[in-house]
């Protein structure tokens, strides 16, 4: 493990000043139930390995808030949380690996299908996750297993009266959070995901433009040491794929290539690489936090294993930091066995694409 890992211009350094690819699969620990005392089934000490041994380097490790504190008693954190991210840190430090700590759930709720609009609307919510942040900040500040602080999953803030008041509801947290970080911690990187989307709180309706403010939904912090983040799942019709969650994909099907509609690699290569031109013209690194194929994805010869290479080798080509998701879900799973269970149920065409594509 050589040294903290820094944002440098277009590239992440390790410790000795070389540059360094985070190529990396997420840890969901089951984050979406919410809950309050650590997932111990959701992954081992030999997930790590195994990981390692296909030629990942990192995990994204999803956070809850729960496992730290209630909102009966905020600000009053639990052993038990720092506990288990304890242990992680010393599986991930034996095999080599490196952590991203995403907060995935944060207090208010869940972002990414745009059912966490608390976190905005009641300040104390962000006042909790500003200080939660803080707090892992202080506690880990001299832990270089700890690649960067991933401050929070796909944001889905309330629709206002312009762009910019909108943006600025996530621009000012984030700021205002990596501001509080670093009074106590100037080692870690800091990662900054682009907007996900905003929702009109009249009408319940979320806009999911990736291109509202003219910069993929980008903006910059005042901080020396960030990333920042998008997420591929394009073609959504194929990623998607008869997803129970999203009314239009239920039942529908498709593959990949599909020359007669254009789905193919210069299409995917053009989804991925769109979102490099803000990295190039602020001279900042990106990373691409979220990708990949539902299970259906994989049956029937419909292509998945052909779009995780695909993708692979863009990412490879373009030198994209990367991670999958995700370790161990029952739909989008390397493992696709309940999260709450022990993984065994392996997706052995998405383990052979991995097993492939990074072997060099």
């Amino acid at each position: 493990m050589k040294g903290f890992i820094r944002a440098e211009n277009n590239f992440l350094k390790d410790g000795d000043g070389n540059n360094i690819l985070l190529k990396g699969m997420a840890f969901g620990n089951n984050v979406w139930v919410n809950p309050s005392t650590p997932p111990k089934t959701h992954h081992t000490e030999e997930s790590y390995r195994e990981l390692s041994d296909i030629g990942f380097n990192s995990v994204r490790f999803y956070l809850n808030y729960g496992l730290f504190e209630s909102d009966d008693a905020p600000y009053k954190y639990r052993q038990e949380g720092w506990d288990w991210l304890d242990l992680n840190i010393q599986w991930a430090k034996k095999y080599d690996m490196r952590l991203v700590l995403n907060m995935h759930y944060p207090q208010g709720g869940f972002q990414s299908n745009g059912n966490g609009t608390k976190l905005w609307t009641d300040e104390e919510n962000k006042k909790r996750l500003t200080a939660l942040w803080t707090e892992i900040a202080r506690i880990y500040k001299d832990e270089p297993v700890i690649a960067a602080f991933d401050l929070l999953n796909e944001p889905v803030v309330p629709e206002k009266s312009n762009v910019e008041e909108t943006f600025a509801q996530w621009q000012d947290l984030a700021q205002g959070i990596a501001y509080s970080i670093r009074t106590v911690n100037t080692n870690h990187m800091i990662m900054v995901e682009r907007l996900n989307a905003y929702k009109n709180l009249e009408t319940g309706v979320s806009n999911w433009h990736n291109n509202l403010n003219g910069n993929m939904n980008f903006f910059l912090i005042d901080d020396n040491n960030v990333t920042y983040e998008f997420h591929v799942y394009d073609p959504f019709v194929f990623t998607h794929q008869n997803a129970g969650w999203v009314e239009s994909s239920r039942g529908v099907f498709s593959t990949y290539p599909d020359e007669a509609k254009g789905l193919n690699k210069e299409y995917l290569e053009q989804c991925f690489t769109k979102y490099l031109k803000f990295g190039k013209d602020n001279n900042v690194p990106v990373y691409l936090g979220e990708f990949g194929v539902i299970v259906y994805g994989f049956h029937e010869d419909r292509g998945g294993d052909r779009w995780i290479k695909d993708a692979l080798d863009i990412c490879r080509r373009h030198n994209i930091n990367f991670n999958y998701h995700t370790y161990h879900e029952t739909m989008f799973g390397l493992y696709m066995n309940g999260a709450h269970e022990y993984p065994d149920k392996l997706n052995t065409a998405l383990y052979n694409a991995f097993k492939e594509a990074l072997k060099e």
